[in-house]
C-alpha cells in the first residue's frame, strides 16, 4: 500500500535597516527616523506534497509556487506548474533550475534537505501527521510567506467547523467505525484489507465525528484479513479511495464487495460508506470536511442542517 506523504519547507525572513543624520546647526545634530526592519519574504516557492501546495493555494500565494510534485492535483490549477518529481523522487536539476529560495518539506525530507543544503536556498519543514499538525502548518507557512493574517483566518474559520459538528454530536454515543485505506477492488469479497489504525490522523478524526476506532491496536496502518474484520464487527464501514472513477469504478462495485460479509454488523446495517472526494485522502487544509463527513456517516441522527 502507498501511503500519501506531504511536505513544506520556509524561507529565512531578512531585516532592512537603514538610518541617516541630519545636522540642524553647528551645535546640535538630530538622528533621522529609523525605519522599521522588514522582513524579506520569499517569492519563488517550492512544494514537495500535495496538502502543501494546497495551503498555499488556500492562502492566496500561488503566483509563488513555482515548483510542484507529481502527484499535486489540487487545485486544478496545480496540475499548471512545473513539476519537480516525487516525494520520495525528486529530480534535483529540476528543482536547481528553478531556483527557488524556499522549499517546502514534511520531516522525511531529511535526503532532500541534506543534498540541497549548501544552495543557499531556505527550508520550512512541517508535520501533516494529525489534524492538530495540520492547523499549526498553515500558521507556520503563511508566516513565513507573508501571509500571516490570511493564516490566521483560514485557521479560525476551520476551527469555526469542527466547534459547530463537536456542539452537534454533544452527548451523542460513540459509534464503533473501521476506516479501510487500501484493499483488491472489485473483486467481490474482502479478502485483506489496510485499515487506518493508530494513525494519528484518521483515528483523531473518528473521535472528533463521534466514533470509537473498531481497531484497538498500536499500528498506524495494519493489515487485516476477513475474519479480523469479522471480529472487531464495526457499526461503520468507511471506505477511502482516491481517484474512484479513474479507476473504472463505482460505489456500488465497491460496496458489493462487501456482501459476503453479512455477519458484519455495518454490512448488515447496509452502513458501508465510500469516500472518494480528493480531500479525503488528502490530509490538508480540507481535513474538516472529511471530519463532517464522518461525523455525517456515523450519526446521521444529528440535525446537520442547523447553522
Amino acid at each position: 500500500m502507498k501511503r500519501p506523504l506531504f511536505i513544506a519547507s520556509a524561507a529565512l525572513g531578512l531585516l532592512i535597516i537603514s538610518y541617516a543624520g541630519h545636522r540642524l546647526n553647528r551645535r546640535q545634530a538630530t538622528p533621522a527616523p529609523v525605519a522599521s526592519p522588514s522582513p524579506v519574504f520569499p517569492e519563488r516557492v517550492i512544494s514537495m506534497a500535495p496538502s502543501l501546495t494546497e495551503t498555499l493555494f488556500a492562502l492566496g500565494l500561488e503566483s509563488r509556487l513555482v515548483g510542484v510534485t507529481r502527484y499535486c492535483k489540487y487545485p486544478d490549477e496545480a496540475q499548471s506548474k512545473p513539476q519537480i518529481g516525487g516525494f520520495l523522487d525528486p529530480n534535483y536539476e529540476a528543482i536547481a533550475a528553478l531556483k527557488p529560495d524556499l522549499i517546502l518539506t514534511f520531516p522525511e525530507h531529511g535526503a532532500l534537505r541534506e543534498k540541497l543544503g549548501g544552495s543557499g536556498c531556505a527550508f520550512l519543514t512541517v508535520k501533516h501527521k494529525t489534524p492538530e499538525d495540520i492547523l499549526a502548518s498553515i500558521g507556520a507557512l503563511g508566516q513565513r510567506c507573508g501571509a500571516e493574517e490570511a493564516g490566521k483566518e483560514l485557521v479560525a474559520d476551520i476551527r469555526a467547523a469542527l466547534e459547530r459538528i463537536n456542539s452537534l454530536l454533544e452527548g451523542a454515543p460513540a459509534v464503533r467505525a473501521l476506516i479501510v485505506v487500501d484493499r483488491t477492488l472489485g473483486a467481490g469479497k474482502v479478502d485483506k484489507a489496510y485499515i487506518a489504525g493508530a494513525d494519528g490522523y484518521f483515528s483523531r478524526l473518528v473521535q472528533l465525528a463521534g466514533g470509537a476506532n473498531a481497531y484497538e491496536g498500536d499500528v498506524a496502518f495494519p493489515c487485516v484479513s476477513a475474519e479480523g474484520i469479522l471480529s472487531m464487527n464495526p457499526d461503520v464501514v468507511i471506505e477511502v479511495i482516491a481517484s474512484l472513477e479513474e479507476r473504472g469504478l463505482t460505489v456500488d462495485a465497491v460496496t458489493k464487495d462487501w456482501e459476503p460479509l453479512g455477519d458484519v454488523g455495518a454490512v448488515k446495517a447496509k452502513r458501508v460508506h465510500v469516500f472518494s472526494e480528493s480531500f479525503a485522502s488528502l490530509p490538508g487544509p480540507r481535513f474538516h470536511l472529511l471530519l463532517e463527513a464522518l461525523a455525517r456517516a456515523l450519526h446521521p441522527e444529528a440535525d446537520w442542517n442547523a447553522p
